[in-house]
């Protein structure tokens, strides 16, 4: 269409022109190989389309013709009626009583070769009659006495032709008024039942001999009741060689008109656009119209559908060789008059290639708005020659919902047109129906006078709902993000502020015990006071990072709960022993209690569920009163042969929460009178944390607080039964005749500080050190030296060059003895459970997060030290 445009508004196109358009069409001819298949559907929908267009226009030709034959018929009728009223008006002669007289009524009824005729007064008694066919005119009362006959006599000008039924025999009369004396004359003839019959036969074999492509049949229905195994003769008009062939019919909303029960078995969808079944043991496509009380089918076999591509090569390749000679002769043909028409028509036809529903024309001059197609309920409104602005504002008051109504006035505004309309091809408004329709009407100038002034606009509606319906969801959307954007950066805010000042109270506590420290450089006891207030304030700055990492984590879900064997005594034991102290040092009282438990030994994750139990137990720490108690309990509540649940229960007399708190409890940086704090209280993640471990878990977390009282905590876990416990603890004890000295280990360390701090730990065990600052150097070190040079690596995970994991792999991979014994310590900040996974994975037998715990160190090198001794090694 505009590559067409554009050779109408040139129409002297150059060889280049001509080029591009060869160009363009081989394109086109290797796309449409390409896709051939998608190709032959459309030329079929196509093609089904134009044969029951062309079948409709047959039909409807055959109608009218009918229709004419029979008018002819009445209208010659009417014709001898009026020439009978004419030998009336000059035989009328009041002397003469015998002027109607039978024998000239017979002369003339034989002459004009009627059935009869009637002469009636204007009290409709008969005058004067003559029949051929023995009727009286009793036998014409009921059409003398209709209102159409009887409003003859009030109206001399009118006359009436009909059809009626006399003893079974169809008769076409004709009535008009007598202008010899008041009455009226009424003539008839008998029509032939041939005619009747050979009309009926004619429509029974409309499309005998029609012949369509791709060896497609066409059918035609009077009933659409039951197509599906009807007999030939109750259906006359079916024009199928088998009138018994099944055809099921496609979902109601798939088609144009109502096939409810045009088809009833096989052709359950539609394919394409096409109604697609089973007929004749075989696979068939078409489509169905309606017209005047009758159903056109057409359907084509699959075999014909799908033809050689060659064939569909050829005709494209005629199509567009016929395509270029139109454009040649058009460019040969048409003068620059009606070059500027024809631009405007292009105009008009790309502006309403998008319509779907309704074209009206306007006549501005006239002020008449003429539909050109519209959707039915539309013409109740647009009567024909009423006045344009009349309907325009009734629509607008009828069907436009009410905040659009001024809109839509302002829009169809007549004396405006020509200045809104200007230069533009076209001017547009969306509004919304009182259905909740949402409209697009388009205003498109349709005709100009000599003064280019505009005559007439198109006025051109579609449907716009889905569109206006996804605009309005984006725009929500879009709200919605920057609704959230705004909420995220306030929380980024507030976060940056929360962490600005929790990590900057303890350095700032961390320097200034620093200085003091220096101040009192002989005080040892004000120096052992800095230490151990800096030692706290580095605690708080430890537990800050962690928590929000693993807050981190568990919002990426990226955090994974280890899976490994763990004696639940000895995590409660590990808890008790880590809280015991923070209570003595706050004077409170600790219990704890072990309710029901039968088993001991389970596999899970002792890490999470000691970080649940800590934060817990911390929290009831900190927000307990002098001389108040803390409870830690664990009852097993319930078993099979492969699972045992756990109730942990948290339970203090301190100050307990608000109600209002309480609603906000799990959530991140939630913290109880926030502003009033002045010591290291915590982050305000530790229960969001816990919640978020509990449920990543399988568990549930629940609570009971009162301001003042005290809060208890109940977590339910569960985990799987380990019924091949070992007890590790035996294998690790400790000999007192085992000791660290002379021990060499290989130290794996890229920063110098952390380096430091390791090497000072080890030489004063008297341990011997050597250093290497990444993988690589590292694993050429080991390599170097003899076996069992080195008893332990400390290895760190993340280094430049070579990373620790990758240089522990490449160490037991080695051909010598020790390689594949010799214990490596993970030695990392990376402290995630997936991180230990990875570590162990690689082949490193121990995990050890950074900032290092000295003792624990120690006791593990003692350990495997003690253990490689007694076997031996």
């Amino acid at each position: 269409m505009n590559r067409l445009k554009k050779l109408h508004q040139t129409f002297d196109l150059t060889l280049c022109g001509w080029k591009l358009l060869a160009i363009t069409g081989v394109i086109l001819l290797s796309l449409t190989y390409a896709i051939f298949t998608e190709i032959d559907l459309s030329s079929l929908n196509d093609l089904s389309s134009e044969t029951l267009s062309s079948a409709s226009h047959h039909l409807a030709y055959y109608m009218n013709e009918s229709a004419s034959h029979r008018t002819d018929t009445l209208t010659a009728l009417a014709d001898k009626a009026n020439g009978l009223c004419k030998f009336l008006r000059e035989k009328n002669d009041p002397n003469d009583p015998d002027l109607l007289n039978r024998e000239e009524l017979a002369d003339y009824t034989e002459r004009q070769h009627l059935g009869g005729l009637f002469v009636v007064d204007d009290s409709l008694q008969a005058v004067c009659q003559f029949d051929r066919e023995n009727l009286t005119c009793d036998d014409w009362s009921e059409e003398l006495h209709s209102p159409a006959i009887s409003s003859i006599l009030r109206f001399p000008q009118k006359h009436y032709m009909s059809h009626t039924v006399k003893n079974g025999i169809p008769y076409d009369f004709a009535a008009i008024s007598r202008t010899d004396a008041p009455g009226l004359i009424l003539v008839y003839w008998k029509r032939m039942m041939q005619e009747e019959e050979f009309q009926a036969s004619a429509l029974g074999e409309l499309f005998s001999n029609y012949t369509l492509q791709r060896g497609g049949t066409i059918l035609l229905l009077e009933d659409l009741s039951d197509i599906s195994g009807m007999p030939a003769s109750s259906n006359p008009l079916a024009n199928l060689s088998d009138s018994k062939e099944d055809f099921s019919r496609p979902p109601a909303s798939d088609s144009l008109l109502d096939t409810t029960s045009l088809f009833s078995c096989d052709f359950e969808h539609r394919y394409h656009g096409l109604l697609k079944g089973q007929m004749r043991g075989q696979t068939w496509y078409g489509d169905a119209i309606r017209m005047d009380g009758y159903t056109i089918c057409v359907f084509f076999p699959d075999s014909e559908v799908f033809r050689e591509r060659s064939i569909a090569m050829c005709f494209l390749f005629s199509f567009y060789i016929i395509f270029m000679l139109v454009l040649l002769l058009i460019q040969r043909h048409l003068d620059a008059k009606n070059m500027a028409q024809i631009n405007r028509q292009y105009r008009i036809i790309e502006a309403i290639g998008n319509v779907y529903e309704t074209i009206l024309m306007l006549d501005l001059k006239t002020n008449i708005l003429e539909p050109i197609t519209a959707p039915d309920y539309l013409f109740d409104d647009i009567p024909y020659r009423f006045p344009a602005d009349k309907i325009l504002e009734t629509w607008a008051k009828k069907y436009v919902a009410p905040d659009y109504v001024q809109k839509h006035r302002d829009f169809m505004e007549l004396s405006t047109i020509q200045e809104r309309l200007g230069t533009n091809s076209h001017i547009e408004l969306k509004y919304l129906l009182n259905s909740g329709m949402w409209c697009q009407v388009m205003m498109i100038p349709k005709r100009y006078d000599e003064n280019h002034q505009i005559e007439a606009v198109l006025l051109v509606t579609r449907n716009i709902t889905e569109e206006m319906q996804h605009e309005l969801a984006v725009t929500r959307q879009i709200q919605e993000a920057a609704d959230e954007a705004k909420k995220a950066n306030a929380a980024k805010t507030d976060f940056l502020r929360r962490m600005s000042h929790d990590i900057r109270t303890p350095i700032n506590g961390i320097r200034g015990m620093i200085e003091i420290a220096n101040h009192f450089p002989d005080d040892m006891e004000k120096q052992n006071e800095c230490r151990r207030k800096i030692l706290q304030a580095s605690d708080f700055l430890l537990d800050l990072v962690n928590s929000v990492l693993d807050m981190n984590k568990l919002e990426s879900g990226e955090l994974i709960l280890e899976e490994v064997p763990f004696s639940l005594r000895e995590v409660s034991h590990e808890v008790g022993t880590i809280i015991r102290p923070q209570t003595l040092e706050h004077g409170l009282n600790l219990s704890t209690k072990a309710l029901f438990i039968r088993h001991h030994y389970l596999i899970g994750s002792p890490l999470y569920l000691r970080q649940i139990l800590l934060n817990l137990a911390g929290n009831a720490v900190k927000y307990n009163r002098p001389g108040g108690s803390i409870c830690v309990s664990c009852q097993e509540i319930s078993s099979d042969e492969t699972t045992a649940t756990f109730v942990f229960s948290v339970e203090d007399t301190g100050l307990g929460m608000s109600e209002e708190f309480q609603k906000h409890l799990f959530e991140p940086f939630s913290q109880e009178n926030v502003a009033s704090r002045t010591s290291y209280t915590g982050t305000g993640l530790g229960l969001s944390i816990t919640k978020e471990l509990i449920e990543k878990m399988g568990g549930t977390i629940t609570f009971t607080s009162r301001q003042n009282v005290g809060t208890t905590f109940h977590v339910t876990l569960p985990f799987r039964i380990d019924t091949d416990h070992l007890d590790s603890g035996s294998s690790l004890a400790l000999n007192p005749n085992c000791n660290l000295d002379g021990v060499h280990v290989l130290l794996v360390e890229d920063n110098e500080l952390n380096r430091e701090i390791v090497e000072f730990l080890l030489q004063n065990e008297g341990i011997l050190v050597t250093s290497a600052v990444d993988g690589q150097q590292a694993l050429d070190k080991f390599q170097e030296s003899t076996p069992g040079t080195f008893h332990f690596i400390l290895m760190d995970v993340m280094m430049p060059v070579m990373d620790g994991l990758e240089a522990t792999r490449r160490i037991r991979a080695l051909n010598r003895p020790d390689a594949k014994n010799i214990p490596i310590f993970a030695m990392t900040a990376n402290a995630f459970a997936d991180d230990i996974r990875q570590c162990k994975e690689a082949g490193m037998n121990e995990h050890l997060a950074k900032p290092l715990d000295s003792k624990r160190l120690l006791e593990l090198m003692h350990r495997y030290f003690c253990m490689q001794k007694e076997e031996g090694q």
